[in-house]
């Protein structure tokens, strides 16, 4: 059907407030299964930033108590009734050449303002995810980890010849990746960076960062190297594409990426604030329009161009939350079951029983989804190149794939 995002959102908004009794925004997205920041969500449809998935469409319409049809039909009706008022519901690209300068120029701020909001709070979402996953599992299981003595390295699977660029080669790399790490965390305990973790750090945010270093890049926090670490060149490129390298430096991945992300999602106003935004509050001259009109335009084209890029970048932010939500509360309490079963410390790893044996690979498998998860590097949805994007996003979709299904499979 011919209709627009902006008329859509219209749609969206005029049939929520008058839905009986009428829905807050947040009421909303909660009903339409948006996970984090469903209120931010559905004010990014209203506003017409964004388009709505086909399912989330259905489930949009579903929460209003219409088909996708009825709902697609009230927006072609929006958007034939904006025509006929007059109004211009087209691409940004055209709307340019005839909206009002000042119209375009508050444009510009709802729509940054609609981005720093949502990263504000999805990012305050995944942190305090982050945190809880780290204390109550990630962390316990190092403190518990180091306790056991004689941990044998899990093998890699041998590498199989799948066709590059098939879904089965996105699943493979990324099963590939989660072993890999699962056996530089073995590998990494065995070599006391635990203990080097747990006990030169200070607070949990740089043990975390500390044994995550361990780990992945195989120093522990003096730079002496691990013995005994093993894996694949290939899951160190795929950490580096992911964030690993700010994981490393700092214990950084999203977490410490939030107000990075803020800062360049307003971008587009920060053009506008060295100097645009004064001349739009008084009379301009002819020098001072084209100047403006000229930075209103590059910011409109930045928005536009990183659109895409920043529609990924809440969709992965909503589903590593949910992971790592799913490891704070599931994982860590099947850790703490597993461990209260266990004989006084230290132990060998030849006292454990197979089952108890077997709880533990698993539990490291789930401490690698969890630092891969934490890995990834959101800055880069906005700032890759359009052309570069749908790769990326395939790579991170795979790997949040793989360690939500592991996850739930193993507790």
């Amino acid at each position: 059907m011919d209709y627009t995002a902006v008329a859509l959102g219209r749609a969206i908004r005029r049939l929520r407030e008058e839905h009986e009794p009428p829905m807050t925004q947040q009421e909303l997205g909660e009903r339409a299964d948006y996970r984090g920041g469903a209120g931010v969500s559905i004010s990014r449809i209203e506003s017409g930033t964004t388009r709505p998935r086909p399912d989330k469409l259905a489930a949009i319409a579903l929460a209003l108590g219409l088909t996708p049809r009825q709902l697609e039909v009230a927006a072609s009706r929006e958007a034939r009734a904006e025509t006929l008022r007059g109004g211009n519901t087209a691409a940004p690209q055209k709307a340019t050449r005839k909206r009002d300068l000042n119209e375009r120029l508050k444009r510009v701020q709802e729509r940054t303002k609609l981005r720093t909001d949502a990263v504000a709070v999805l990012g305050a979402a995944f942190n305090e995810a982050h945190d809880s996953a780290r204390d109550r599992f990630f962390l316990r299981l190092v403190e518990i980890g180091q306790s056991i003595e004689g941990v044998p390295l899990p093998e890699l699977p041998p590498e199989t010849g799948v066709v590059s660029g098939a879904h089965d080669d996105r699943a493979h790399q990324a099963s590939r990746t989660t072993n890999a790490l699962s056996n530089k965390i073995t590998a990494a305990l065995l070599g006391g960076a635990g203990g080097a973790a747990l006990g030169g750090a200070t607070g949990a945010a740089a043990a975390y960062a500390t044994f995550s270093a361990a780990a992945v890049f195989g120093t522990a926090s003096t730079g002496a190297a691990i013995s005994g670490l093993s894996g694949i060149a290939a899951t160190n490129a795929t950490l580096a594409l992911l964030g690993g390298g700010a994981l490393a430096a700092g214990g950084g991945g999203i977490a410490a990426g939030t107000l990075l992300l803020t800062g360049i999602v307003a971008a587009p106003v920060a053009v506008l604030a060295a100097g645009g935004l004064y001349f739009a509050s008084r009379r301009r001259t002819k020098a001072e329009e084209e100047r403006l009109t000229a930075q209103v335009e590059d910011a409109e084209a930045q928005l536009d161009t990183s659109q895409a890029g920043f529609d990924l970048l809440v969709d992965t932010l909503e589903k590593a939350t949910s992971i790592l939500d799913y490891v704070a509360v599931h994982a860590a309490h099947a850790l703490t079951k597993w461990n209260s079963r266990l004989g006084p410390r230290p132990l060998d790893w030849e006292s454990l029983n197979p089952s108890q044996q077997q709880s533990y690979r698993e539990f490291i498998d789930i401490a690698a989804c969890e630092l891969v998860v934490d890995s990834i590097d959101a800055t880069r949805f906005i700032t890759v190149v359009p052309d570069h994007l749908e790769k990326l996003a395939v790579d991170v979709a795979g790997i949040l794939r793989h360690a939500d299904s592991t996850v739930r499979a193993l507790v």
